[in-house]
């Protein structure tokens, strides 16, 4: 058995030998009393095959069955039969998902006691998964290796672990990978499927953006021939050109090689508009936050922070874009909150302690916005944040966080010795990020006469 692919119709891959005398419609039968049927339905490898098992119990009942016919395929190196008790022994203790041929072996030299003692150490761990191949049991049979045919592996690297690994290097602690086969998966990194709309032109299609790094020797122009066979061979027939784009079904784009820098004609690193994109930055930084990209000399985080950095201003006079805007988020902030009429928006803008800052579309209408009033007294200025609100379809974005940010050093530029808010506390998303940018919550009384 190598690994189950439709539990519902109880579909396997497997080995079978001699492969030869096994043949697509064959019925294989298990078991003393043949108690499990199965049916040769697909060639895989010249020892693979796929099975389709017809079993009318449940699919536990099914594992339970078919199990209890095999044993572990233990190495041959061992020199003994299986024992029932290699069903445990010959998998890492951290093993958890189904899937690999064989085990890690690197992994197989961690106990428990082990595993403890690293950890009361301060060793911290990521966890991989990794469906070893049949490529483990593979010889090399060839002289050019580039002839040297080995099967798939499936790997997963988790944002979880990219966030331990990460976190570990910016600490300047070391990395070690357990085993060959967890070097070969850090190798290699891709993000998640980002859906965007067409950038550049109009398409009622969406766009499917991901990022992958990998450790190679490779030139860059020799990277760029690869990716340009690959583009052909899926169906690219024609690249963008001065600035026009299209719809087509693959676009790789060779973002940066280290720190080379090129402008060769069809070959610039790191690439032109990479800065600009944030497609293109959201899946990078998802792998890659905190590679440098040559000649910004700033990280990939860094960069997207920038790009998604929105633009605020502060309102200084009426305009229609802004009054309906104000008037649109206002209900948003308090149901029971009357409209602004221009009169009484002039009027507040013309207050020479008070100011409303906003977060502007392109027509200028506010997504977002937040007040900022000072109140001078004998004991300093203090300064208030208040009426923060962002517009239901622009939330997720970090505007609220970036208006706080914002009003926060406009406040200390303007001499306040301390900067307060007040927040219900229902409102528990706006009270975590408040105490996340380190507002703390007082022990005091606020009064209110109406």
């Amino acid at each position: 058995l190598l690994r189950e692919l439709n539990q519902e119709l109880r579909l396997w891959d497997v080995l079978v030998d001699p492969a030869r005398k096994i043949r697509i419609g064959n019925k294989l039968y298990f078991g003393e009393d043949n108690s499990i049927v199965s049916e040769v339905i697909d060639n895989t490898t010249s020892r693979g095959r796929t099975l389709r098992f017809l079993y009318d119990g449940d699919h536990d009942e099914f594992k339970r069955s078919l199990y209890a016919l095999g044993e572990a395929p233990i190495p041959r190196f061992v020199g003994r039969e299986s024992e029932p008790e290699d069903l445990e022994r010959f998998q890492c203790i951290f093993a958890k998902n189904e899937g690999a041929v064989t085990a890690p072996t690197a992994g197989m030299h961690f106990s428990r006691q082990i595993m403890k003692r690293m950890e009361i150490k301060g060793i911290d761990f990521a966890y991989i998964t990794l469906h070893c191949g049949l490529g483990n049991f593979r010889s090399t049979d060839v002289e050019d290796l580039t002839k040297h045919k080995i099967d798939s592996e499936q790997m997963f690297v988790e944002a979880d672990c990219c966030r331990i690994v990460n976190k570990a290097k910016d600490e300047g602690h070391k990395i070690v990978a357990v085993g060959t086969t967890v070097q070969r998966a850090l190798e290699a990194a891709c993000s998640r499927l980002y859906e965007t709309e067409p950038q550049g032109f109009a398409s009622p299609n969406k766009f499917l953006n991901a990022a992958a790094a990998f450790i190679t020797v490779l030139s860059a122009s020799e990277i760029l021939q690869i990716t340009q066979d690959i583009e052909r061979r899926l169906g690219r027939t024609a690249k963008s050109t001065g600035g026009h784009y299209a719809d087509r079904p693959i676009d790789i784009d060779l973002l940066m090689l280290g720190d080379e820098v090129s402008d060769e004609p069809g070959l610039r690193l790191p690439h032109p508009l990479m800065a600009e994109r944030t497609f293109v930055l959201e899946p990078l930084c998802e792998i890659a936050p905190q590679a440098v990209v040559p000649q910004t000399g700033k990280t990939v985080r860094e960069l997207l922070v920038a790009l998604q950095r929105p633009a605020i201003i502060r309102a200084e006079s009426v305009t229609e874009p802004l009054l309906a805007g104000i008037n649109r988020l206002l209900p948003q902030l308090s149901p029971s909150v009357a409209p602004l009429t221009p009169e009484s928006l002039a009027s507040l803008l013309r207050r020479e302690d008070t100011y409303i800052y906003i977060v502007p579309d392109a027509h200028g209408t506010p997504q977002a916005m937040a007040t900022l009033c000072l109140c001078a007294s004998p004991t300093g200025t203090k300064a208030w944040i208040e009426d923060v609100v962002t517009d239901r379809a622009a939330r997720g974005k970090g505007y609220g966080r970036a208006l706080i940010l914002h009003l926060c050093a406009e406040a200390r530029r303007m001499g306040a010795k301390s900067i307060n808010l007040t927040s219900r506390p229902e409102r528990e998303a706006a009270n975590r990020l408040y105490r996340s940018l380190g507002f703390e919550q007082r022990d005091t009384n606020v009064y209110r006469r109406k």
